[in-house]
C-alpha cells in the first residue's frame, strides 16, 4: 500500500491536474446539528464471467465474487475511497448519493438499500 501524500503534495497534485473543491455558498450548506449531512455509494457489482463461463474464483454452488469500485478524490489525490458528497437544499439521501456517485465517476446504477450513517465532528 502506498504512504499518503503530505498536504503541499496533495496541494501540488490538485494544481497540476487543474482540479479544485467547489465553493459552497453557506445558505446551501445542508446541516444538522452543526453537522455537514452528506451521502455516499458503496458501488458493486458481481464479477463478470470468464470466457469458460464461471466467475472468475467462484466455486461451483458457491457464492459469487463481488467487484467494488473505489475513487481518487478530489480532496484526497493518491487515496481511496468510495464516492459521495454533501447534499444539496431539500435533496433526499439516497438521491444524493446516486448523484454523486454518478459526478465522481460516470457510473450510474440502482441504489439498492440504506447501509448506516455515521458523524464526523464539523470543522471549526
Amino acid at each position: 500500500m502506498e504512504a499518503a501524500a503530505e498536504p503541499e503534495e496533495r496541494g501540488a497534485k490538485k494544481a497540476k491536474l487543474g482540479l479544485r473543491k467547489k465553493a459552497v455558498a453557506p445558505e446551501k450548506r445542508v446541516t444538522l446539528g452543526g453537522y455537514k449531512l452528506r451521502g455516499g455509494t458503496v458501488p458493486w457489482r458481481y464479477a463478470r464471467q470468464a470466457a469458460g463461463g464461471a466467475a472468475a474464483g467462484a466455486a461451483a454452488g458457491g457464492p459469487r465474487p463481488i467487484e467494488l469500485m473505489l475513487i481518487e478524490g478530489i480532496n484526497t489525490p493518491g487515496q481511496w475511497s468510495f464516492p459521495g458528497g454533501s447534499l444539496d437544499p431539500g435533496e433526499e439521501v439516497s438521491l444524493c448519493a446516486a448523484r454523486e456517485t454518478e459526478e465522481e465517476s460516470g457510473s450510474v446504477g440502482v441504489v439498492g438499500c440504506f447501509l448506516g450513517m455515521f458523524q464526523e465532528r464539523p470543522q471549526p
